[in-house]
Order: structure tokens, then C-alpha cells, then sequence
């Protein structure tokens, strides 16, 4: 397996815990509340919380960590394009998830308490459920809008960094190889030669024709 798939496909996995474990924090917080037991909401809230900090924070750590690299084998630069409007807007989810997390680790207080005496879950819980699936929702709806643009890719020409007229070329033969190692082939963008065969010269410039 080269290089890029295996970020591709560690990047890929990191999207399906993004979802997965929040999705299923949902669904066993929920069912614990519904039943009305203190106890097992309480352990039901404490592994949510560690869940979280295992499974959820690698992901997002994870995450730009293979994005990033894979911009870099491509050839992209992840301060221009859509990458740079995904990664601020990675940004502000983890602001939007910090609450989220928060409030679980209340709920797993209140909780608590609750099994120590014996009683039954307070208002208190319910309310915090309640904040904690209304911030858990925009978080999660964030999250699929940043894995559309992610999957579409859209052209920002406002955010494109415009061509240098001076430095290494990457645009010719050599360039277009080292922008492109590890990508398999038919991911790779050819450069397309301009005119026929032989006619280019470095840099993929073609030169002028030589009168006869």
C-alpha cells in the first residue's frame, strides 16, 4: 500500500468516528435516560466522557494531521482553495464541541450523585440532556456540511494563490514528478504538452521557432 492511500484511507476513517461515536453516544445516553435508572445513566455517562477522550479527540487530532499530508503529496497548499476554508471551518466545530463536552461531563455528575443517594435523575440532568443533544445536532450538522466540501472540492478563485513568476518550477516534467510522488496514476493530473512532441523545453515553455 502506498503512502497516499494509507492516508487517504486513515483520513477516511477518521470521518467515520467523527460520526460513529457520537451517533452511538446518543443513542445509549438516550436509552439510559429513558430508563429512568440513575446508576446506569451514570455509567452510561462516564464512558461517553471516556469514549470522547480516547476515540472522538484522536480523530480530531488525526485528522488534519492526514489531511495536511495529503495536500502536501498532491501538490496543494492548504493556505489557498477550499483546504483553507475546510480547515477554518474544522477549527470552529472544535469550538462548537468544546460545550458538548462540557455538559456530558455534568450530566455524568449529576448522575452520579444521584446513584450515590438512591434517587431518581433530577430536573437538572434532563435539562442538560436536552442542551446536550441541541449542541450535539449543530455539531453533527457542521460536521456532514464540512465533509460535502471536503468531497466536492468546490473552486474558490478568490482564495487561489496566483502563479509565481519567479522560484522552483513545478510545472515542468521534474516538478509535475515531485508534486506527484506516491500518488497513484490515475489520481495523478497529467500536464498536458502544448504542441507536439519534442517542441517543449524546460519548464514546459515552448520555444520560439527558429526561422528557416
Amino acid at each position: 500500500m502506498s503512502l497516499y492511500l494509507f492516508l487517504r484511507a486513515a483520513h477516511e476513517l477518521g470521518v467515520l468516528a467523527l460520526f460513529g461515536v457520537p451517533l452511538a453516544a446518543f443513542y445509549f445516553v438516550t436509552t439510559a435516560r429513558r430508563s429512568g435508572d440513575a446508576a446506569l445513566a451514570a455509567r452510561t455517562a462516564r464512558r461517553v466522557v471516556m469514549s470522547d477522550l480516547v476515540m472522538t479527540a484522536t480523530a480530531v487530532v488525526a485528522q488534519p494531521v492526514t489531511g495536511i499530508a495529503l495536500a502536501n503529496i498532491t501538490g496543494q497548499s492548504v493556505f489557498e482553495g477550499w483546504i483553507l476554508v475546510s480547515l477554518v471551518f474544522y477549527v470552529a466545530i472544535g469550538v462548537l464541541w468544546l460545550p458538548v463536552m462540557i455538559t456530558q461531563a455534568k450530566m455524568r455528575e449529576v448522575a452520579d450523585a444521584a446513584a450515590e443517594t438512591g434517587a431518581a435523575l433530577p430536573p437538572r440532568y434532563h435539562s442538560l440532556h436536552r442542551r446536550w443533544v441541541t449542541l450535539g445536532s449543530v455539531v453533527a450538522v457542521a460536521l456532514a456540511a464540512l465533509t460535502v466540501l471536503m468531497i466536492v472540492k468546490p473552486s474558490i478563485p478568490a482564495l487561489q494563490a496566483r502563479p509565481a513568476s519567479v522560484g522552483r518550477d513545478t510545472t515542468g516534467p521534474a516538478g509535475s514528478v515531485a508534486r506527484t510522488r506516491g500518488v497513484p496514476a490515475y489520481l495523478r493530473r497529467g500536464k498536458g504538452a502544448s504542441g507536439p512532441a519534442g517542441r517543449e523545453g524546460p519548464g514546459g515553455q515552448t520555444p520560439p521557432a527558429v526561422a528557416k
